[in-house]
């Protein structure tokens, strides 16, 4: 058995920090209205959250993890929150807050998703947004 935890198990562990530090309601299990959000803030704005492991390995090399920012969270949320995870879990102190205007103009372009619940995807290295000097 394998001692990994889930890309999902991360997540989960950076929405609650993220939800924690910035005072959000999480809603991400919610569904309905809020599909494509991870929490609400008292004011009515809709969060997104991203986390990324700090290193991938691709056989012999590695390299900087990367966000999934589906085009559906561009167009629905308000915010969005990035953070950053290694074997030891979320980097704590390590979270970077924009406006989706600033998010927009970080992204590569977008491509069609192998998922079949979006439909386009943008994936980004978490330095796009993280300041690698604080990883």
């Amino acid at each position: 058995m394998s001692t990994e935890i889930a890309n999902t198990d991360w997540g989960t562990t950076f929405e609650t920090a993220a939800c924690n530090e910035l005072g959000l309601e999480d809603v991400s299990d919610q569904g309905g209205e809020f599909r494509h959000v991870d929490a609400v803030s008292t004011s009515g704005e809709l969060w997104s959250f991203k986390v990324a492991r700090v290193r991938i390995s691709d056989g012999d090399s590695s390299r900087r993890g990367r966000y999934w920012i589906p085009i559906e969270e561009i167009e629905t949320c308000d915010q969005f929150a990035f953070g950053v995870y290694d074997d030891s879990g979320v980097l704590p102190g390590v979270i970077t807050t924009l406006p989706v205007a600033a998010v927009r103009d970080r992204l590569p372009q977008f491509v069609e998703s192998p998922r079949r619940d979006t439909e386009l995807v943008s994936r980004p290295a978490w330095s796009r947004f993280v300041n690698p000097a604080e990883v």
